[in-house]
């Protein structure tokens, strides 16, 4: 018979989670991970960057001591037009929700398509069948998706609501079409209510599994046995005992999901995060040449929460990596950016709040403007989807490692094999150096 335990038991957390609400200017305080806490700014142009590993971020909690590293899905819903994620690696000659050639199942959402409209794959790809890809294809309001964990474990999630971007966004330095963006409401889906037995629930899953589990803080009576492996008598015991009104949770009979983002704000002015589906899933190891890049994936995405991480916020500031190879290349650059990832190894190198301002090397070269400098800091460095090519100095002088301590001149120097800074003179004019082209470029104060 299992018996109660009441000793602490650290959770690992695999790499580290970055948290923070942006809303309007201000950080609307969220959660903090292994002791760094990150937030998501905007103001005139200028980032203020945080440390984000994972593509998702559950509460600022890690459930049952597993991080998350993408999340995937059933392969039967793949496409998602207007999600974001219909293009890459998929072999169309174009997106599913614009017209052009007939498609011949180069997709699950072309496949779909042509099994109702046979014409849309032997003639043409027309605004007929471009309306059926939107219907029959986006994951919209009522979605149940399957979340797999790398412990193998998974869990259902909701989407409760899709809003599309606006045609006229300002993105900190230039006014953006954002239309093609869509921004979702997750939340995670009970497999029962928590005074009921039945299978282990996961433990963000809404506030009162969190409390009995004791996933939030150290004064929630701790009981992770209901969280990985059964809900049994016990932990409905400490459902009905610890949870409801008194102690700021959900009831015990709830079924009632958190959102998979968190929320900003408190009380009844709390709102959730909104969250970006990407294609692809991004390397979650750090320290060994590649690590934190990323993998395109026909059966796996993953979810970015804004204000919360780097694949969020990159889409923000205008790089969204579904309009071409072009700009999937800036997107995949300003994630090693906002996280000072200079080796291009997965580590980070910054602070909480600390500022950069972005510039792009289409205002340079003339080619029209996603982000440009609006400030007087000074460069910092110069970046492809690789790391930091130029580096002037460091974002904050001596800054440790966000997994190790290790100081970064001490770090960037040890890794010499494959950290190749240059020139940091050449920097801020040069956009082919060695045959890689840079990018985009940064200042810090």
């Amino acid at each position: 018979m299992r018996t109660l335990t009441l000793s602490l038991v650290s959770l690992a957390m695999a790499g580290t989670a970055g948290a923070g609400i942006q809303s309007n200017g201000v950080q609307n305080n969220g959660i903090q991970n292994n002791g760094i806490q990150n937030n998501g700014i905007q103001n005139n142009g200028i980032q203020n960057n945080g440390i984000q590993n994972n593509g998702i971020q559950n509460n600022g909690v890690g459930t049952s001591g597993v991080a998350y590293s993408g999340i995937t899905i059933d392969g039967t819903q793949m496409s998602y037009i207007g999600q974001s994620t219909s293009v890459f690696p998929y072999s169309c000659s174009h997106r599913e929700d614009a017209a052009g050639a007939a498609l011949n199942n180069c997709s699950a959402c072309s496949m779909t398509v042509a099994n109702a409209d046979s014409y849309c794959k032997i003639y043409s790809w027309d605004s007929i069948c471009v309306s059926e890809a939107h219907s029959m294809c986006t994951l919209g309001a009522g979605t149940v998706m399957t979340a797999s964990f790398t412990d193998g474990s998974t869990a259902r999630m909701r989407i409760d609501s899709v809003t599309q971007g606006a045609s006229s966004y300002f993105n900190g330095s230039v006014y953006m079409n954002m239309s093609d963006v869509y921004y979702n409401n997750v939340s995670w889906v009970l497999d029962h209510a928590p005074n009921i037995a039945g299978a282990r629930l996961l433990g963000g899953s809404n506030s009162c599994t969190n409390q009995v589990c004791n996933l939030g803080t150290a004064s929630y009576y701790k009981d992770p046995y209901c969280c990985t492996t059964y809900w049994d008598s016990i932990c409905v015991n400490e459902a009905n005992n610890e949870c409801g009104a008194p102690t700021g949770t959900t009831a015990p009979s709830s079924t009632t999901g958190m959102s998979v983002c968190g929320m900003t704000g408190t009380g009844d002015a709390a709102t959730p995060v909104q969250a970006i589906f990407l294609a692809g899933q991004w390397d979650q190891h750090w320290g060994a040449a590649g690590n934190g890049s990323k993998s395109p994936s026909t059966t796996g995405f993953t979810i970015a929460c804004r204000g919360i991480g780097a694949y969020a916020k990159c889409v923000d500031q205008g790089y969204k990596p579904w309009v071409s190879t072009a700009q999937d290349d800036l997107h995949q650059t300003c994630v090693r950016m906002v996280r000072a990832d200079y080796c291009g190894d997965g580590n980070s190198f910054t602070q909480n709040g600390h500022q950069i301002d972005v510039d792009d090397y289409f205002e340079r070269q003339g080619l029209g403007t996603i982000q440009m400098y609006t400030s007087a800091f000074n460069y910092e460095a110069s970046w492809y989807k690789g790391g930091a090519r130029f580096i002037d100095h460091y974002r904050v002088a001596y800054q440790p490692s966000a997994y190790d301590g290790t100081p970064v001149n001490q770090y960037i120097g040890s890794r010499s094999a494959y950290c190749n800074i240059t020139d940091p003179w050449a920097g801020p004019g040069n956009t082919t150096p060695n045959g890689t082209t840079i990018l985009i470029t940064d200042k810090a104060q």
